[in-house]
């Protein structure tokens, strides 16, 4: 039995090369909000630059929040992420979480500023879409670029993309 387990077995990925530590990561996400900040000339549309900075505070975020993916990319502005006058937080469901227990987080203090920069600023524009129609509703805290709500294979294909860019790994 051995030597058919060993004569079927191939080596596995070595993920270990791709990781990167988390204030790198950290880092390429204040790099892209600031990036989309600071275009001046006509390099990228308003779409772009929100797309851009949408991507930098997920992946600043899932550092300083790690939450799983679908827990993250379902955000829901006044359900499972609230503002209020006390501050942001997320507060999940025991329904909502693999292990059945209910979490409330805070939002990380070192992203409250570029978080209300997105909803008031990015976001809306997000909201328009790519087709630029005004007035487009939705409590999803994440936008795509068609002004709906991100879903998890767009939002993996954007940190990928992203990280892929600056690290030449995914």
């Amino acid at each position: 039995a051995w030597m058919n387990l060993s004569h079927d077995a191939y080596p596995a990925r070595n993920k270990l090369l791709r990781l990167k530590e988390a204030d790198q990561l950290e880092a390429l996400g204040f790099k892209l909000m600031s990036a989309a900040e600071a275009v001046q000339n006509n390099s990228l549309t308003q779409i772009q630059r929100a797309l851009m900075f949408r991507d930098g505070l997920m992946i600043a975020l899932l550092i300083r929040r790690p939450f799983r993916i679908e827990n993250f990319y379902s955000l829901t502005i006044g359900i499972n992420f609230l503002i209020s006058d006390q501050g942001t937080s997320f507060v999940f469901t025991a329904d909502e979480m693999k292990g059945r227990n209910s979490v409330a987080v805070p939002f990380p203090d070192n992203l409250a500023a570029s978080l209300k920069r997105y909803i008031d600023y990015y976001r809306p524009i997000l909201l328009s879409g790519s087709s630029g129609v005004k007035g487009a509703k939705s409590n999803a805290l994440w936008i795509s670029r068609y002004g709906k709500a991100l879903t998890q294979g767009p939002l993996r294909v954007a940190i990928y993309d992203r990280t892929e860019a600056e690290f030449g790994v995914r």
